[in-house]
């Protein structure tokens, strides 16, 4: 049975995604890329994606992790939440290294399926410049996937989007959620990629709940943020920061894109950092790409 049934599109349903990938990135990539889509993208593939949805804040939930299935297995997907260990340790040992188009378009199809038929809120961290714009980037430029992804983004709700188009810089998960004190994420994210490559069924393990469990905490900073209305993180420096949300509330990369851009003057490009990140390129790849 389905975790949420209702058709209202006011009734609370809410979506994250969120991906781990089969190798590293630049330290500033991981915010926004910049360049061509063909060339930071293509060479770059999802080892698994969660996909977690929400009926209303601390309602029911349905938490999945897709992987690549490789004509072994029937799903492609495991419920973490309520599959045994045997049938986890299944799909650590038969998933492929990377997911292929295939793979991409059934985790696409049960998106579309959330958000249009259920009325389901999209969330992310980080997912308008990352998870959404490497899905997309699994289909050809221009396809219906491609264009459906650009669509599913431009609906986003991102408290990392939020910072880098208010304040004009970026905050991580850990620092928001230590601010809020929310629990910790399972593994560095820096890891993931060699632990599943590694083709070790126990450290296939950890990324499959590492990857639910971070789409799981996004939802809970969600929840927190829209409950005190501010979004809050710890600095590099170990202070508490806090910024008050425009309007009280989160909003949609859509409507982000035409924030009033920040003032950035302040900032320097040094060794901790790799300076100013330029708002659109967090949007290129829909508005652009898109359009070809």
């Amino acid at each position: 049975m389905p975790a949420c049934q209702t058709l209202n599109p006011e009734s609370g349903i809410t979506l994250v995604l969120d991906g781990e990938t089969d190798r590293l990135i630049r330290q500033e990539d991981a915010w926004a890329f910049q360049g061509p889509v063909e060339e930071n993208f293509k060479p770059l593939r999802f080892t698994c994606l969660a996909t977690a949805l929400f009926c209303g804040d601390t309602g029911r939930r349905d938490v999945k992790v897709w992987f690549g299935a490789d004509g072994r297995a029937n799903r492609g997907y495991v419920d973490v939440e309520t599959a045994t260990s045997e049938e986890i340790e299944t799909v650590c040992r038969d998933a492929a290294q990377s997911m292929k188009e295939s793979d991409c378009l059934r985790v696409l199809c049960y998106i579309e399926d959330k958000v249009y038929n259920l009325g389901a809120k999209v969330v992310t961290f980080n997912g308008v410049s990352f998870d959404f714009r490497l899905l997309a980037a699994q289909f050809p430029t221009g396809s219906r996937e491609f264009l459906s992804c650009a669509e599913l983004a431009w609906m986003c709700y991102d408290p990392c989007l939020e910072m880098l188009c208010t304040k004009g810089f970026p905050v991580g998960l850990k620092a928001m959620c230590t601010a809020f004190g929310l629990p910790q994420k399972l593994e560095a994210g820096s890891d993931a990629p060699q632990l599943w490559v590694s083709g070790d069924c126990e450290t296939r393990k950890r990324v499959l709940l590492y990857c639910a469990s971070d789409a799981t905490l996004t939802h809970q900073l969600y929840v927190a943020i829209k409950t005190k209305q501010e979004i809050c993180w710890i600095s590099k420096r170990g202070h508490k920061c806090t910024y008050k949300l425009h309007d009280s509330r989160l909003h949609k990369a859509s409507e982000l894109a035409v924030f009033p851009l920040p003032d950035t003057s302040w900032m320097q490009k040094d060794s901790e950092g790799p300076g100013p990140i330029p708002r659109d390129s967090a949007f290129n790849w829909i508005v652009a790409r898109a359009c070809e």
